[in-house]
């Protein structure tokens, strides 16, 4: 159906939203007790949710802005969609009961608005080829697309404020992305700043963006040479974690083994554990991932502390930043030691 000429994101995005609506707020028997899943809307009050026993509160995302093309993948490659009816559709969803809070411009493949960073590995990478708008910046549309989610420029008031996620977007992208926010925030109180969303990611081990691409990700041997960290573009570097940072923005860790580890790290956990260790759940398998989970979450934090620019007493406010982005819902492979979020407690 996805394939095929009649398919339109945003038809496909529509009946996702009304499927989840259908059972908001039901109660459902598990095994004697009742559970529900509440989506949460602007100005709900997020800890009187989470007071109540048994439910979870659903904040609505979006990864990807082809969701909001009328269109298919052929109207993309091709810039044949309507992009007025795609304006539309955005400023419609902005109106909409539960809007999502935060929408992930790219994803694994190019829709039209701005390039993305190569995430598909090996195998994978064969399969799925990425290479139609890699590493592309952003286009005239893409710039009125980020406008008319976050409200601005021509689209100023046009309903509740849609973040963006700048997961999956090329360095390019990001770039652009990272100087318009600074623009808009420089001399903005906090409460009125654009926050800067990465909403699943992990530390490169770059200091800057620019140094992150001096060797391109379809270098095979890019990643082979990797040591403790994932030296993909698609992950964070120290000079965009300041950005977030001075945006009072998020960042979500993910869970994936390769997207946290470089490949000295791989191989290190391939000669030291065994496939019945894994399936064991041996104590040892779950200190190796935590472990490099921290590693990654010291990436972060330091590119703060270690920041002269940073003054001492604000440094620790990039705790306040860090959160689970886990990717549970994507194409990944989570670490052995944390499969499911039933495991949370372990990693704690």
């Amino acid at each position: 159906a996805v394939q095929s000429d009649d398919h339109q994101y945003f038809d496909f995005f529509f009946k996702e939203y009304h499927y989840l609506h259908e059972e908001n707020g039901k109660a459902h028997d598990v095994d004697g007790e009742i559970y529900r899943y509440i989506i949460l809307k602007p100005g709900d009050d997020l800890d009187e949710i989470l007071a109540r026993e048994n439910t979870i509160g659903a904040i609505m995302s979006v990864e990807g802005a082809q969701s909001f093309i009328p269109g298919n993948e052929a109207s993309i490659n091709n810039a044949s969609f309507d992009f007025d009816q795609t304006i539309r559709n955005i400023e419609a969803v902005k109106s909409w009961e539960h809007p999502p809070f935060f929408v992930s411009m790219s994803h694994h493949f190019y829709n039209g608005f701005c390039g993305h960073a190569r995430s598909l590995p090996g195998f994978a990478s064969k399969l799925l080829d990425q290479k139609v708008g890699l590493n592309e910046p952003f286009n005239d549309r893409g710039r009125k697309v980020v406008d008319c989610f976050l409200g601005l420029n021509d689209y100023e008031g046009n309903g509740q404020r849609v973040l963006i996620d700048t997961k999956h977007m090329s360095v390019a992208a990001r770039e652009e992305y990272y100087e318009k926010v600074r623009t808009y925030n420089d001399g903005k109180p906090d409460h009125q700043k654009i926050p800067i969303v990465v909403s699943h990611t992990a530390y490169s081990g770059h200091a800057t963006m620019a140094e992150a691409i001096v060797r391109p990700d379809t270098d095979e041997d890019k990643y082979a040479d990797s040591e403790i960290f994932n030296n993909w573009s698609i992950n964070l570097c120290d000079d965009e974690i300041l950005d977030i940072f001075h945006s009072n923005g998020i960042i979500g860790l993910n869970f994936d083994e390769r997207i946290l580890s470089g490949q000295k790290v791989m191989d290190e956990y391939e000669n030291r554990f065994s496939n019945r260790d894994i399936r064991d759940k041996h104590p040892e398998v779950r200190r190796f991932w935590a472990q490099q989970m921290l590693n990654n979450i010291l990436g972060v934090v330091k590119a703060v502390v270690n920041a002269p620019a940073v003054p001492s007493d604000q440094k620790v406010r990039i705790w306040n930043m860090l959160s689970l982005g886990t990717d549970f819902d994507g194409m990944i492979n989570p670490e052995d030691g944390f499969v499911t979020s039933e495991e949370f407690g372990d990693l704690y």
